[in-house]
């Protein structure tokens, strides 16, 4: 099963360009929201977020994998996405290079993702992402939809599980 993402900015002509990047790759949205407004998406099962940003829910540090972890209530009550997806933890001698690291980053949650799927059947269908998670605004915008898509049509290009 193909996860459908969600990346979010609040610039308009970041979103612009991301969606010129990523044209034709139907199963990634782009947004305008401000940053508040991801996590209420209708029908967002997960959330991309960094190791250090995830460990209220114990996820842990290990480099170029991403953890599916079970949310909680905030500290208002309020209900989080059922998942939030950690990641984007890289080796020193890694290339700091952010089109690498959106490569590494994009993959390491597909594959998290079609494995916890495989898995559970509280199945994850809808990932948000916030642009500053992924490094974009250290990046052409253009490139970074481009990389996003090409490692979507990757991943799923012969897999239609």
């Amino acid at each position: 099963m193909q996860a459908n993402l969600i990346i979010c900015d609040e610039s308009e002509g970041t979103v612009d360009l991301l969606r010129e990047g990523l044209a034709g790759c139907e199963e990634v949205t782009v947004l305008r929201l401000k940053p508040d407004q991801l996590l209420r998406v209708e029908g967002l099962d997960a959330f991309y977020i960094s190791v250090t940003g995830a460990e209220r829910w114990g996820a842990q540090p290990i480099p170029h994998k991403a953890q599916i972890l079970r949310t909680e209530l905030d500290d208002e009550g309020k209900r989080y996405p059922s998942y939030v997806v950690a990641g984007g933890l890289f080796n020193l001698e890694d290339s700091s290079d952010p089109s690498f690291q959106l490569k590494v980053i994009m993959n390491t949650v597909l594959e998290a993702v079609d494995h916890f799927n495989v898995d559970n059947h509280d199945a994850i269908k809808k990932i948000g992402f916030w642009t500053q998670w992924l490094g974009i605004e250290r990046m052409d915008a253009r490139e970074a939809g481009e990389i996003i898509k090409s490692v979507y049509e990757a991943h799923y290009l012969f897999d239609e599980s």
